[in-house]
């Protein structure tokens, strides 16, 4: 009975220590309006004005800190994320999800 519990509080810990998969966050959350490529090319996202996440210049004017604080907190139209995710994996999102948008962009 113990050795099952111990295994169980280990298989638990385990899962909780797995990244989280952030495309997928931004697919669920993100893409409705900046579209699945960053474009911002949605139907929300042309009603709503979807900023252009991939566009080149703009990413270059925007530290990581601002995209953050965007995500946690919410800008205009845009809703905060803050209760969904944490500093950190806003962090990842904004370095392996966004910020790749504009070296892909063709």
């Amino acid at each position: 009975m113990l050795r099952l519990l111990a295994a169980a509080l280990l298989a638990s810990s385990t899962l909780a220590a797995q990244p989280r998969d952030l495309k997928a966050f931004y697919m669920r959350s993100c893409a409705a309006c900046h579209g699945q490529d960053g474009s911002g090319r949605s139907a929300t996202g042309a009603r709503l004005s979807g900023r252009n996440l991939a566009e080149g210049r703009w990413q270059t004017k925007k530290t990581d800190g601002q995209l953050v604080k965007s995500i946690l907190d919410g800008k205009d139209a845009m809703p905060a994320y803050g209760s969904q995710i944490k500093e950190d994996e806003a962090l990842r999102l904004v370095t392996e999800v966004i910020r790749p948008f504009a070296a892909h962009k063709k």
